[in-house]
């Protein structure tokens, strides 16, 4: 596939042009889309299964270029589902806001960043990943890694999780991290 889904909004087209051509998506800057007379342009809206598609099917990237989706920035909506997803893809989802929770159940990554995101949940019971999972800054309601492997780093510096009735913020049992695990007190 050579061009974006025409039926994908105007970030989401833009989004599958960074993945095909290794660069990163930056919505944290204004965005010649936005502006103050259209109080409806959301033009940091991505929604999940945007993200989902380009991650499990990437577009073919440009010659020499990895594919590595990089979005900054975006505001997630949706719910990202990619449990027991096998993902090649490396992702760098940084100061985002998901909606909904994240689920990465019995998934396979090759490595995940999602410092500085705001979400409701992380749902990654048994999750996979060859290199690092970094939830560094990462806000949410809970972060759930029961029998997760990590073979690379588990970086959760400055998270704030504030857990749920069970008096649980990241939830590990059995959790195997065979780098290091980097953190400050989690809030």
């Amino acid at each position: 596939m050579t061009t974006p889904p025409a039926h994908w909004n105007p970030t989401s087209q833009r989004l599958w042009q960074a993945v095909r051509n290794g660069s990163v998506l930056d919505l944290t800057a204004a965005s010649p889309e936005s502006t103050a007379q259209d109080p409806n342009s959301m033009p940091q809206e991505v929604p999940a299964e945007v993200i989902a598609v380009l991650l499990l099917q990437p577009p073919t990237p440009e010659p020499g270029v990895v594919p590595h989706l990089q979005l900054v920035g975006a505001h997630i909506t949706g719910r990202l589902q990619l449990r027991y997803a096998a993902v090649e893809t490396p992702f760098s989802l940084l100061d985002c806001r998901f909606d909904e929770p994240v689920e990465l159940a019995d998934a396979s990554l090759r490595a995940a960043d999602f410092t500085g995101c705001q979400m409701p949940w992380l749902s990654a019971d048994r999750l996979r990943v060859d290199g690092d999972l970094t939830l560094a800054q990462l806000v949410s309601g809970g972060v759930d890694l029961f029998g997760a492997h990590i073979r690379g780093d588990l970086w959760l510096t400055s998270a704030l999780v504030t857990g749920d009735r069970s008096g649980f913020a990241v939830n590990g049992p059995q959790l195997r991290i065979e780098g290091g695990c980097t953190r400050t007190p989690l809030t």
